[in-house]
């Protein structure tokens, strides 16, 4: 299954409906799960959408618990770290 078959939407559709952070898509290697992550990160820094940011928590908390050394070596938890501080911001919790 590739990524760039699909939007990001698309994806995010996916994810969500086929809870993908709990029993991953058998189609999908974690590679392409921190792929998603990374979109998600992407889609939320450039639109504003928080739902991105929601799915791509999700799976990084998948990451985190079955391949915690690639959900590192993206960084990919210091980039939601980053998106979760300008929310705050953005809402005045900070």
């Amino acid at each position: 299954m590739e990524l760039a078959d699909e939007t990001v939407e698309d994806w995010l559709r996916h994810v969500e409906i086929q809870r993908v952070w709990e029993t991953p898509d058998p189609e999908l290697t974690p590679e392409q799960i921190a792929d998603l992550s990374s979109m998600f990160l992407d889609e939320t820094r450039s639109s504003g959408d928080y739902r991105y940011l929601n799915a791509a928590l999700k799976l990084n908390d998948w990451l985190r618990e079955h391949e915690p050394s690639l959900l590192a070596s993206l960084e990919l938890d210091t980039r939601a770290q980053a998106e979760l501080d300008r929310l705050e911001a953005e809402v005045g919790l900070s």
